[in-house]
């Protein structure tokens, strides 16, 4: 991955750019998963996915070890995209019953000696247009809050 990646080069294609909690959030190893599942699928509708993830790269790199992902992974130690794009930190988002419940099924995965990188980001994902305008935003109101993915197949199948 290149050292100043940014998504401003991607203008000319379709990208969704995701934004993860730390590395360590094995809801969002499950999410990735699945994105890395649809990658085929969006590749032929000229979509890039990127995903962005508030970590260190070591830290990134520790975490994500055992997970192939087919897209741009980057890290963002510094929260600097974050805030670019309005994201904030909940620890009401992470405790949230919702989440909770989501992350349940991973709980024998935790290592609780990673959770150093924990920083209550909330997660978010955004649908970009060819022009770099952003079609459609989806602030996660708790950590396990993605956008349905049904929705962002519709928007993969609609003319840019």
């Amino acid at each position: 991955m290149p050292p100043a990646y940014r998504v401003h080069s991607l203008r000319g294609q379709r990208v969704w750019l995701t934004f993860n909690l730390q590395s360590t959030c094995l809801v969002c190893h499950a999410r990735q998963t699945e994105l890395a599942a649809l990658a085929p699928l969006l590749a032929q509708q000229d979509i890039q996915l990127v995903s962005v993830w508030s970590s260190s790269v070591s830290a990134l790199q520790e975490g994500l070890r055992q997970v192939s992902m087919p897209y741009p992974v980057l890290a963002d130690p510094t929260d600097a995209t974050y805030a670019r794009y309005g994201l904030g930190h909940s620890l009401k988002g992470v405790l949230d019953l919702r989440h909770l419940n989501a992350l349940a099924p991973h709980l024998r995965h935790l290592n609780p000696t990673t959770l150093h990188d924990e920083r209550f980001r909330m997660p978010a994902e955004f649908l970009i247009s060819r022009t770099g305008e952003i079609e459609h935003a989806h602030y996660a109101r708790y950590g396990a809050d993605w956008l349905p993915t049904h929705q962002i197949l519709k928007w993969a199948m609609q003319a840019s």
